[in-house]
């Protein structure tokens, strides 16, 4: 049995206790918030991060009840716990906000993409250019980012983080795709630039052999086809 000391200063800590748990109680009614927004936006929210709050909840009214010291102290370590889990939660919650909101751009994004590509294989396929190979690795790509986005469109979410999904899935493909389009595109040029001398050269040679024919002077026009 407690000495009147000791009781009184148990039910001093109690009282600091629960003064303290308020902390944990804003934060949980901060990503309560946040959640039933990103509901109403049409995401779906994890079991697991329910769970939590559920539990988070569920403590707080344990400690606002007991007058029992030692119960409140050992359901504030479990909130603190849970607190830590939920710190992760929340960063992803501030991510799909944000990324909700750019839905729109990222699918711009991506169609710019995909019409840069058909254009690539347009001109390919007007040079005569054999490119399938590396015009079918940037298709690949580029369906793998539309799925990524489809998958971000669907508003279905875990403890991945969102910025790091985006960043891996979508804008680090893009640009390996925009570099492999360059690429592509410079190639074309050069067949381009290719059959460009390639025609004024046989342009030459029918010039040359009609003068031949006259009877007329063609060195200064051979010299200059062989250069």
């Amino acid at each position: 049995e407690l000495s009147t000391r000791d009781a009184e200063m148990q039910a001093k800590a109690l009282k600091q206790l629960k003064k303290n748990m308020l902390v944990f109680e804003k934060q949980l009614r901060k990503i309560a918030l946040k959640v039933t927004k990103l509901e109403k936006q049409g995401f779906s929210s994890p079991s697991a991060l329910k769970d939590l709050l559920t539990q988070g909840k569920a403590l707080l009214v344990t400690i606002k009840a007991t007058t029992n010291f030692e119960e409140a102290r050992d359901a504030g370590e479990a909130l603190a716990e849970l607190s830590e889990d939920l710190n992760l939660w929340a960063t992803n919650i501030d991510q799909l906000v944000k990324i909700s909101s750019l839905l729109a751009y990222i699918n711009r994004q991506i169609s710019a993409r995909e019409r840069v590509l058909k254009s690539v294989r347009v001109l390919a396929t007007r040079l005569k250019i054999d490119l399938q190979f590396n015009l079918d690795e940037v298709s690949a790509a580029l369906a793998s980012v539309r799925e990524a986005y489809n998958q971000l469109k669907k508003k279905e979410w875990s403890e991945e983080e969102p910025f790091e999904f985006v960043q891996s899935a979508i804008i680090d493909k893009l640009e390996d795709a925009d570099n492999d389009m360059a690429n592509i595109r410079a190639l074309a040029n050069l067949k381009a630039s290719v059959n460009k001398i390639t025609a004024q050269i046989k342009n030459f040679d029918t010039r040359i052999a009609r003068l031949v024919k006259q009877k007329k002077d063609v060195e200064e026009l051979r010299s200059l086809v062989d250069q």
